[in-house]
């Protein structure tokens, strides 16, 4: 494993994460993986921004094992679990500062261990970046569908329209369409003229079909934009099985405050509907059951039409507590 790193050099290196961003290894370890191979893009795929987002962090580790220099074409950096204290520890924060790392951006070269590791990203790797790549999943306390999103502007390398064809080359069956959050880690890369995607997909146990389509996914939209060869990492079998899931056509969806549905009281959730599921404003998406008989059942209603894209797997939660959200197709479902 080496500790300095050096983004030029050929082929496939392994480096240290905590040497390179922390300058020690006292809160722990993981790796930064660099693939370089010629002429071509450079581009930076992250996941474990939330320690308990499991899929991204497993799925990665695969990619990496899967792939040779000769793979590449360009740049490959690939950082499984970029909140390896929170990841280590399977929570969705660091207990070394409970900073929320997807709220941290674009860091602090000096601040606590998250602040650093987010500055890390930012000030050492977007530099060398033509494209962001950040993986999610729903954690351990939501499930969500497999979706991508992305952002780009008038200062970044690639228009709008050609960041929609490649997110649709993913084979996911919803692109999202969200407003970027400055302190995210795509909110950061947009700053930097950087273009960016998103990844979202599984969540609470993992399942062998998600990880498949997450992972057929990646190779997919790597190959498309050129920083993995065309016969690059090539699994007939998870190929084909991804292929099987593969959305056609692909639905666009606008997702705003009123998609979100919420508790209205402390109790347990019960769903009325299933994710991928098509409802309509005002329609009962899921049930609060009083735990002591304090209160009848309570409906929850859709705010929005749409696709259900998320929902809560905790069995009992306080009021307020997000349940699920629907995301509005832009064009007829």
């Amino acid at each position: 494993m080496n500790d300095s790193l050096d983004v030029n050099r050929p082929g496939k290196h392994t480096y240290s994460l905590a040497e390179l961003a922390l300058g020690n290894r006292d809160s722990g370890d993981d790796t930064l993986t660099c693939i370089t191979n010629g002429a071509g893009p450079s581009v930076v795929v992250c996941g474990g921004i939330h320690g308990d987002e499991y899929e991204p962090q497993i799925v990665l580790r695969r990619l990496i094992a899967s792939l040779d220099a000769t793979d590449v074409a360009g740049r490959l950096i690939i950082i499984p679990s970029l909140n390896f204290p929170a990841a280590h520890d399977g929570r969705r924060v660091s207990v070394k500062d409970g900073l929320n790392m997807n709220r941290t951006f674009p860091g602090d070269r000096n601040g606590s261990v998250t602040q650093r590791l987010s500055a890390f990203l930012n000030d050492a790797l977007f530099p060398h970046c033509d494209l962001l790549v950040d993986v999610h999943a729903g954690g351990s306390g939501c499930i969500v569908v497999p979706m991508v999103f992305g952002w780009t502007s008038g200062q970044c390398s690639m228009t709008e329209r050609d960041l929609d064809g490649l997110m649709e080359t993913w084979g996911y069956p919803y692109v999202q369409h969200v407003p970027v959050v400055d302190t995210t880690s795509c909110g950061a890369a947009l700053i930097a003229r950087i273009p960016s995607i998103e990844i979202e997909g599984g969540g609470g146990s993992l399942s062998a079909s998600e990880l498949e389509l997450m992972l057929a996914g990646l190779r997919r939209g790597l190959r498309a934009y050129g920083v993995l060869k065309a016969a690059a990492d090539v699994d007939a079998d998870a190929d084909a099985a991804a292929d099987a899931m593969k959305a056609d056509p692909v639905i666009h969806l606008d997702v705003t405050d009123d998609n979100q549905y919420f508790a209205p009281v402390t109790g347990v959730i019960e769903h009325t509907v299933a994710l991928h599921d098509f409802v309509e404003a005002g329609q009962v998406v899921a049930l609060m059951h009083s735990v002591d008989g304090a209160y009848a059942t309570q409906e929850v209603l859709a705010r929005r039409p749409g696709h259900v894209l998320r929902q809560s797997t905790l069995g009992f939660v306080g009021q307020g507590a997000p349940v699920g959200n629907t995301g509005t197709p832009r064009r007829p479902a």
